[in-house]
């Protein structure tokens, strides 16, 4: 869950060693010469932020949104950017240090997103490292195997049902199908409005197919995500003598 909010980091910017920044709400923010150093930074949305000159030495920047970020002159030693979502828009440093060859964003683990692009069309694995999250709470706290990207008889392509939970007392069925919503595919969308008609219709399609699908959005669940949990586990307990199954 992260310590601050948007406009405490904004205030505070130069004072942010280790700071758990994670899923928050960054676009178009000033952070020109930040110490963001050790912060974690994972599936926040950095869309247009200023970030000349700052300081991201070691930070988690795993899944963070950095489409027309500016990251000219900031330090990127042992970044992590894993996952993270960048543009044409988006500006390098020429190196880690001002001696180093340009940053090879691609090198580091950062993924290009070119305009117009639709990952879920294209059968994308996005924003893993949240659904995983999910997907491990659900198991460990909730005692339920589950599935990750899941097809249902051709209707859907990869990655649309995020994570089956799999019925104890059938194995060869699903309980419930888990949306998670608000990752790496709705920041990156061109048009968020149409993604979400789309999602609103794959939801009423699915469950036309017998699938009871419960939707997690993302910034409720780096909030509070015990909270997230217990509304799941309240859901599950409501179905569990009252469920439509699909079989894999």
């Amino acid at each position: 869950m992260a310590d601050f909010t948007r406009e405490e980091v904004v205030e505070i910017a130069s004072k942010l060693i280790g700071a758990d920044l994670s899923g928050l709400d960054l676009g178009e923010v000033e952070l020109r010469g930040a110490i963001l150093w050790r912060a974690n930074l994972s599936d926040a949305d950095m869309h247009g932020a200023d970030l000349r000159g700052a300081y991201l030495g070691g930070a988690n920047l795993s899944g963070a949104n950095l489409s027309g970020a500016n990251l000219s002159e900031a330090n990127l030693s042992e970044a992590n950017l894993s996952e993270a979502k960048y543009n044409a828009e988006t500006t390098w440093p020429m190196g880690i240090w001002a001696n180093d060859p340009r940053f090879d964003p691609e090198a580091a683990g950062a993924v290009l997103v070119e305009e117009g692009f639709d990952p879920e069309a294209a059968g994308a694995v996005v924003s893993s490292h949240y659904v995983e999250s999910v997907a491990n709470a659900i198991t460990k706290k909730l005692g339920y195997k589950v599935d990750l990207y899941v097809k249902s008889g051709g209707l859907t392509v990869s990655g649309i049902i995020h994570i089956g939970i799999i019925e104890p007392r059938n194995p060869g069925t699903y309980i419930l199908g888990i949306m998670c919503d608000g990752g790496g595919e709705d920041c990156f969308h061109p048009n968020r409005r149409a993604n979400l008609e789309n999602k609103r219709l794959t939801h009423k399609l699915l469950e036309q197919v017998g699938w009871r699908i419960y939707r997690i959005w993302r910034m409720d669940w780096y909030k509070d995500p015990t909270h997230e949990i217990e509304k799941l586990k309240a859901e599950l307990m409501a179905i569990e003598n009252d469920a439509t199954f699909v079989v894999r």
